[in-house]
């Protein structure tokens, strides 16, 4: 005898079954906490809202720009002095040395050095939508570690080869790009750290363009270029999740501002003179009038109950949230005028596909229970895939991003997975 929460886990897991219950509409009777909810919305927070503990010692080992005068004052305390307690393999380094030395044993540096070669694995846990194609959809861009990424070789029979942006001296917590042109992308990554930077980077050249640092604090949460990339918004990870809006190019600040102590999870531009942020039982929206974004609370009514917003996006005349709840929820103005249930998890990424003249042509969205779900640029459904199908070990999908070049879909979490002419 099997429980029914067992049995509908088995027939989500199953793509023959989860085909028929998606057609005929039963599944969203029926609400399987692990995959959504309030209860995912909180893990969500915990996971992405909580920024990694740093101290004046680990900026002055990490950052030797900014934190050069924390190295003055541990250097001051004497290299003697064991200020940091020692751990058992400190220990027993002391007692490892060769029992013959050589006679003449050089001073000077080795002739060696170390080149990073290949990086396993991916920044998947803390952010969401950080990896991204390039423009001619040859190479895909992602964080690892504190190292910016680009995977080119993509396709069959041609061998992958990583690059390397090495700028950030911390974790990378998120990741944003802009098409140049067909031979260039511009990425921004922002990281964590008592002083965290900004960094603008390249792809054809691997090259750091600009540095920006100084207004956020603990950590970068959200990044994203406006349509034009002239302007470029970021959220902090401080307690009131401070938002910054800079013309980059210039390395200038436009607008700063506080948001909101709930968690924000998720900042995207609208349009060149408007964004929104969304987060944790919130949405707001932000116009611009002059130097100012004036800031509106997004109005829930009655269309649909006051929840966790995880992700928002612009499908051309269209403002679209998605929710914990698995909803789409459409936006007029501050209004939420429909609901559409798109999913039976939790909503984690959505992703605009957009054509040579930048308009919208469709909206794809991925969730915790392991669907991608493709859309019109009028939200009419279309096709379905299941990534469980394809073997990945874990159920959420983190992001999804669309490369029109060569019709690919990718869509990932701990696995990368690329769906083709599908």
């Amino acid at each position: 005898m099997i429980a029914r929460d067992g049995f509908v886990e088995y027939a989500i897991k199953t793509p023959e079954l989860s085909s028929w219950i998606c057609y005929y509409g039963d599944l969203d009777e029926v609400e399987v906490e692990s995959f959504g909810g309030e209860k995912f919305t909180k893990a969500l927070v915990r996971r992405e809202g909580q920024p990694l503990p740093r101290n004046r010692d680990d900026k002055a080992t990490m950052d030797p720009d900014s934190g050069a005068t924390e190295w003055l004052e541990t250097e001051a305390k004497g290299f003697a002095e064991n200020f940091v307690p020692q751990q058992p393999w400190q220990n027993t380094v002391s007692f490892t040395e060769p029992s013959n030395l050589p006679k003449d044993i050089p001073w000077t540096a080795p002739d060696t050095t170390l080149n990073l070669d290949w990086i396993h694995g991916f920044n998947s846990r803390e952010s969401r939508q950080n990896l991204f194609y390039t423009k001619n959809g040859d190479s895909i861009v992602y964080p690892a570690g504190s190292v910016g990424v680009k995977l080119s070789g993509l396709g069959r029979d041609k061998e992958l080869v990583q690059s390397f942006a090495n700028d950030n001296t911390d974790k990378v917590s998120a990741l944003t790009v802009h098409h140049v042109s067909k031979t260039m992308t511009y990425v921004a990554t922002g990281q964590v750290g008592l002083v965290p930077r900004i960094n603008i980077w390249a792809t054809n050249t691997m090259e750091n363009k600009v540095v920006l640092f100084g207004f956020h604090k603990i950590g970068v949460a959200q990044l994203d270029f406006s349509p034009s990339g002239k302007l470029l918004a970021s959220v902090g990870m401080d307690k009131y999740h401070s938002i910054a809006v800079y013309d980059w190019e210039a390395k200038l600040p436009v607008f700063t501002s506080v948001t909101t102590e709930q968690p924000v999870l998720d900042c995207r531009w609208l349009t060149e003179d408007s964004f929104s942020t969304c987060g944790q039982n919130h949405v707001y929206f932000w116009d611009r009038s002059g130097n100012v974004f004036n800031r509106q609370r997004g109005l829930f009514g009655k269309k649909v109950s006051l929840q966790s917003m995880t992700c928002v996006a612009a499908v051309n005349k269209f403002v679209v949230t998605g929710a914990s709840t698995g909803h789409l929820s459409i936006w007029e103005g501050r209004n939420c005028v429909r609901a559409i249930k798109a999913h039976s998890g939790s909503i984690t990424a959505m992703y605009v596909p957009v054509d040579a003249t930048g308009d919208a042509v469709g909206l794809v969205t991925a969730s915790a229970d392991s669907k991608v779900q493709l859309w019109s640029n009028q939200l009419e459904v279309g096709s379905m895939f299941d990534i469980s199908a394809l073997g990945c070990q874990e159920r959420c999908i983190s992001g999804v991003a669309w490369d029109p070049n060569n019709n690919k879909n990718p869509c990932w979490h701990v696995e990368l997975g690329d769906l083709r002419d599908q």
